[in-house]
């Protein structure tokens, strides 16, 4: 009953402090960033990654991965949940390079090709920066999830 107690206060504590943090990092975005045409640019531009970390690293994909994951370890071993996980890994490396590639590939073209308003040009110029950010975001997603199944 007291490690439960304990554990149960370490995450209460955790989920605070995570809020906390959460609270002062909007604060210094709005003292910085204003709600201007930066900051709504920004903003936008931010929810492209974010949409496919949603998606991949914490939605269906981990909903599908984990049960089979969790099942290999039982009936195959130690190495083939292993094997399972590698194979997944890679073969989202290689999805993730050519979803990056082919939007970066788009975003610039729309750049340079495209009659845009200020708000949009800017939009599209840091979505072309922060782009890249959803490899990385969805692949530590889903190690994430990998390690929370093994416990």
């Amino acid at each position: 009953m007291a490690d439960m107690l304990k554990s149960t206060g370490a995450m209460a504590g955790a989920t605070l402090a995570s809020r906390v943090l959460g609270m002062v990092r909007e604060i210094c975005y709005a003292r910085f960033m204003g709600d201007g045409l930066v900051a709504g640019a920004f903003v936008l531009a931010f929810m492209i990654p974010n949409l496919f970390r949603r998606l991949l690293g914490e939605g269906a994909l981990m909903a599908a991965f984990i049960p089979v994951f969790k099942e290999q370890e039982k009936t195959a071993g130690e190495q083939a949940m292993w094997r399972t996980a590698n194979a997944l890994m890679s073969g989202l490396i290689v999805v993730l390079a050519g979803v990056v590639g082919v939007g970066l590939l788009g975003i610039t073209a729309a750049l340079e090709w495209g009659e845009w308003n200020e708000k949009t040009t800017l939009m599209l110029e840091l979505l072309r920066w922060v782009f890249p950010y959803l490899f990385f975001i969805c692949l530590a997603a889903v190690a994430m999830g990998i390690l929370n199944a093994r416990g």
